[in-house]
C-alpha cells in the first residue's frame, strides 16, 4: 500500500487561518444563473472580498452575504485561475433561484433508515469538537456550496481518526420549499500506525535524527491513527530537512505496509541526490539596505535549496510592502556554475527587484460603526491618510481595534486607488454590546458612551444612541461593602485620557468595621494608539476606624483620618490578540506610585508602589486560530511609612483557593488572642496559567493554574508567609457572548489559613 502523492493532498496541508498566506487572492467575482439578476446588489454585498484570500473562510462569508437575498436561491461556487502564476482567481457564483431551506440535518453511519436521535446528537457533537459547526442547519438556505463543504468536513473528521477509506453519501428529501438532509457515513476500516522510520542517509547527528522523527505528524503510539494529510506534511518536512542541508534534489517517498488488525508500518524513503551550495548572490534593481540584505535567508557559501529562494522572495516582499511598495515584483534566478569533478554543485543566484512608484494611503473608510465616532476609530489606527502604505501598520491597527474593548470583531480590506500610487483602506468593525452586568461583583458597566452628546429633542433618548459613540466608560458598583462609580475617557484626544472615581467602602477589622470614602481624578497622556499611557492623579480619602482599646497596640490609624495622595499610573500593553480577542503573545504591565503628604493637607506621610505585569506565550494554535497560551502574571506591592496608616491601606495579596483577606499578618487583641488579620508592608503574588481552547465553542477555555502569594510585616522576610494553591478554571462564553464568566476550583496548601475551594465570576449583556 502506497500513500497518495503530496500534491494530491495539497488542500489538507494547511488548515485554518494560516492558509490565507498561501492561497491565491480573489481578483473578480462573477454571477450567473437564474438568481443572479440583481447584479448591482450582489456586487455591493461581495465587494469586501476583492483582493482577499480565496480560502474557505472568505468564500463562506461571500455565500452568507448573498445567500439570504430574495430570489437568489441556492448558491454554488466555482474558482478559475485568473493569471498564469496562479496568484489570483476569479470566483463565479451560480444562483439557481430556487427558494429552498433546510428543515432538518441528520448524521448517521447506518446504510439506510432514519438517523437515530442519540447517534445523530453524539456524532454531530464529535464532529463539531474536531472540525467546526455544520454550515447547513435548520432554517438556513440550502446552498450546494454549503452541502459540499459539510461533506468535506465529515470526510476529514473520519480520516482524522484513521478511517482512510471513508465515504460520505448525502440524501435530500424535499417537501415544498423545505429539504431534509441526511449524511450517511461509511467509515471503512480504521488504520493505526505501528512503526515510523526514515530510510535515508545520515546528514545529521543521531540526536537530530531522533528530534526529526519526534516532530513528524505521524506518530507510532499505541492507538495513533493513520491520517492521510499527516503523511503529506511529513513528506514536506523531511524533504525540507534534507534540502536545508544542501540536497536540493532530495526525493522522499512514503511506503506503508499493512499488518494484522489494520496496523500500518510507515517508512519514509529518502533519495538525497548530489549536494549543492550557493555561489554568488547579486541584487539588482531596487537597492535594499545592506542590513536587510544580510538578514536574507539566502547567503553566499551556504547550502543551496529551492526553499531558500521562496523564503528569500517572501522576505524581500515583506520588506517592500512595509516600506511603501506593496506592488513590487521580485524575481529570483538560480544559475548552475561549473565546478570540478567530485565537488558539490554550485548555483549563483540573481535577485531582481522592480518597484514602481511609492504607494501611499489616500483614503480610509469605516464600516460597521453604527454608533462609534470616526475620530475614536482613527485614534486606534497606526496609519493615516498621506502616509506610506505599510502592511505591518494595518496589522497593528486591527490589533488596536480588538484590544480597545469597543469591538467584537475587526478587519481591514485594501482597495486599489484611482492611481497606482494610491491605496484605499476599509476597516470593518462589529461593536460590542453597550451594557454589561457582573452578577457576582454586582456591577454595571456602560461602554462606548458620549455623555456630552445631549440631544436637542429629548425624545431622541428613546433611540438609544444619543449618549453613545465616544468610547467613554462608566462602571457602577453596588455591593454591601462598596458603592461607587468610575468614569474613564480613554479617547479624550489622540494623546490625552482622563479618569475619575468616587466610592464608599467598608471592611471588617477584627470586631469592628472600617469605613472610608475615596475620590480621585487624573488626566494623562498616551502614545502608540493607547498602548502606552501615563496618568498623573490626585486622590482624597477620608477614613473612619472606631477607637477601641483592643486596637491600641496595632500599627493602624484609628479614629477619623484624611489622606491626600498624588501620584501617577503607567500602563503598557503590547499583546497580540486572536480573532476571539484573547491575548496570546506579548506583555502587559501596570505601575502605580502614590505619595501622601501632610503638606497637602493630609494626616500622614506614606508612599505606595503597586506593580502588575504579565507575559503571554503561545504554545500552539488549533485549526480555527485559537491559541494554547501560557500566561505568567506577577504582582508586587510596597508601602513606606513611619506613621500608622488606615487598616485597608496595609497590603493584602489575593490568591485563588484562599479567602480574600486570609493571606495577611495575624494580630492579637488586648487579651493576646488572634482577633483578625492585617496586611503587611510588602506583598508578592504570582500565577502561572495554561489556557487550553475548547472547540468548537468561541472564547471557551480550560485553564489549569498554580498560584503563589506572600506578605511580610516590617522586619520580616518576604517569603516567610508563602502560600500556594493549585487548581483549574473554566472560562465560558455562551449565547453570542451575552453570557460570559469563569468558575474555578482550587486546592490550597496551607491548612491553618482560611480558605475556599471554589470561586466564580458571571456576567454579560442581557
Amino acid at each position: 500500500m502506497t500513500a497518495p502523492p503530496a500534491r494530491a493532498l495539497e488542500s489538507e496541508l494547511c488548515e485554518g487561518p494560516a492558509c490565507a498566506a498561501r492561497v491565491p487572492r480573489i481578483r473578480t467575482i462573477r454571477f450567473e444563473g437564474p438568481g443572479a439578476g440583481a447584479t448591482t446588489t450582489l456586487r455591493a454585498r461581495t465587494g469586501f472580498a476583492i483582493d482577499q484570500p480565496a480560502n474557505d473562510e472568505v468564500l463562506i462569508r461571500i455565500v452568507m452575504a448573498v445567500g439570504e437575498l430574495p430570489g437568489v436561491g441556492g448558491v454554488s461556487v466555482r474558482l478559475g485561475r485568473a493569471d498564469r502564476d496562479g496568484e489570483t482567481v476569479d470566483v463565479t457564483l451560480t444562483a439557481d433561484g430556487r427558494p429552498r431551506r433546510v428543515s432538518t440535518v441528520g448524521l448517521t453511519t447506518r446504510a439506510e433508515g432514519e438517523p437515530e436521535a442519540d447517534e445523530n446528537w453524539r456524532l454531530s457533537r464529535q464532529v463539531q469538537a474536531e472540525e467546526r459547526a455544520f454550515l447547513l442547519s435548520a432554517g438556513r438556505p440550502l446552498h450546494p456550496f454549503y452541502l459540499q463543504r459539510d461533506e468535506d468536513m465529515l470526510r476529514r473528521a473520519w480520516q482524522r481518526r484513521g478511517h482512510r477509506d471513508v465515504s460520505v453519501r448525502t440524501e435530500l428529501a424535499q417537501a415544498g420549499e423545505l429539504v431534509s438532509v441526511v449524511f450517511r457515513v461509511s467509515p471503512g476500516p480504521r488504520y493505526t500506525v505501528s512503526r515510523v522510520e526514515i530510510d535515508g542517509p545520515r546528514v545529521e547527528s543521531d540526536a537530530q535524527r531522533e528530534a526529526l522523527v519526534e516532530r513528524l505528524a505521524t506518530r507510532a503510539d499505541d492507538d495513533a491513527p493513520l491520517v492521510p494529510w499527516h503523511l503529506s506534511k511529513d513528506l514536506a518536512a523531511i524533504r525540507a530537512h534534507y534540502c536545508a542541508r544542501g540536497y536540493a534534489d532530495a526525493r522522499v517517498d512514503v511506503v506503508s505496509q499493512s499488518g494484522p488488525e489494520s496496523r500500518v508500518a510507515v517508512t519514509y524513503k529518502v533519495t538525497p541526490g548530489p549536494p549543492a551550495t550557493v555561489g554568488a548572490v547579486s541584487i539588482e534593481g531596487f537597492a535594499l539596505p545592506a542590513a536587510t540584505q544580510k538578514e536574507l535567508p539566502l547567503r553566499a557559501g551556504g547550502a543551496y535549496c529551492p526553499d531558500l529562494l521562496v523564503r528569500t522572495e517572501a522576505a524581500v516582499m515583506r520588506w517592500m510592502s512595509n516600506h511603501g511598495h506593496p506592488d513590487a515584483r521580485v524575481e529570483l534566478a538560480a544559475t548552475p556554475v561549473a565546478t570540478p569533478a567530485g565537488a558539490p554543485r554550485r548555483f549563483d543566484v540573481g535577485v531582481r527587484i522592480t518597484a514602481d512608484t511609492v504607494v501611499k494611503v489616500t483614503r480610509i473608510w469605516f464600516e460597521g460603526n453604527r454608533n462609534t465616532r470616526e475620530d475614536v476609530l482613527r485614534q486606534l489606527l497606526a496609519v493615516e491618510e498621506g502616509r506610506l502604505y505599510r502592511e505591518r501598520d494595518l496589522e497593528v491597527s486591527v490589533q488596536n481595534l480588538l484590544r480597545s474593548g469597543l469591538f467584537r470583531q475587526a478587519d481591514v480590506q485594501t482597495v486599489s486607488g484611482a492611481h497606482p500610487s494610491e491605496r484605499y483602506l476599509i476597516f470593518t468593525v462589529t461593536e460590542q454590546d453597550p451594557v454589561s452586568i457582573d452578577l457576582l461583583e454586582q456591577s454595571l458597566t456602560l461602554r462606548n458612551l458620549d455623555l456630552a452628546n445631549w440631544p436637542a429633542d429629548f425624545d431622541e433618548l428613546s433611540a438609544g444612541s444619543s449618549f453613545r459613540g465616544a468610547g467613554q466608560e462608566v462602571r457602577f458598583v453596588g455591593r454591601a461593602d462598596e458603592i461607587g462609580m468610575r468614569f474613564r475617557h480613554l479617547f479624550l484626544h489622540r494623546y490625552l485620557l482622563a479618569e475619575t472615581e468616587f466610592a464608599w467602602h467598608a471592611r471588617a477589622v477584627g470586631p469592628v468595621e472600617e469605613e472610608w470614602l475615596e475620590a480621585s481624578v487624573g488626566i494623562g497622556t498616551k502614545v502608540l494608539e493607547n498602548r502606552l499611557s501615563l496618568l498623573p492623579f490626585l486622590r482624597l480619602e477620608a477614613t473612619d476606624l472606631p477607637r477601641r482599646a483592643v486596637f491600641d497596640p496595632l500599627p493602624v490609624a484609628q479614629g477619623s483620618t484624611v489622606d491626600v495622595e498624588a501620584g501617577a499610573i503607567g500602563r503598557a500593553e503590547f499583546n497580540r490578540r486572536d480573532a476571539e480577542r484573547i491575548p496570546y503573545l506579548g506583555v502587559d504591565a501596570n505601575v502605580r506610585y502614590g505619595h501622601g503628604l501632610k503638606s497637602l493637607g493630609g494626616d500622614l506621610d506614606a508612599a505606595t508602589l503597586d506593580v502588575r505585569a504579565a507575559l503571554n506565550l503561545p504554545l500552539a494554535e488549533n485549526p480555527v486560530g485559537a491559541h494554547y497560551v501560557l500566561r505568567l502574571a506577577g504582582h508586587y506591592g510596597h508601602l513606606w511609612t513611619d506613621d500608622p496608616v488606615p487598616a485597608h491601606r496595609r497590603l493584602t495579596p489575593t490568591i485563588r483557593g484562599y479567602a480574600g483577606d486570609a493571606i495577611a499578618i495575624p494580630f492579637a487583641d488586648a487579651r493576646g488572642e488572634n482577633d483578625g488579620r492585617l496586611g503587611g508592608a510588602r506583598s508578592l503574588s504570582t500565577a502561572a496559567e495554561l489556557r487550553i481552547p475548547i472547540r468548537p465553542l468561541r472564547r471557551n477555555a480550560f485553564a489549569p493554574f498554580i498560584d503563589a502569594a506572600s506578605v511580610a510585616a516590617e522586619g520580616e522576610a518576604l517569603f516567610d508567609r508563602l502560600h500556594l494553591a493549585a487548581g483549574a478554571s473554566y472560562y465560558f462564553s455562551f449565547f453570542s457572548e451575552r453570557l460570559e464568566g469563569f468558575v474555578y476550583g482550587a486546592v490550597p496548601f496551607e491548612s491553618e489559613t482560611e480558605w475556599q475551594l471554589v470561586g466564580a465570576g458571571v456576567g454579560g449583556s442581557f
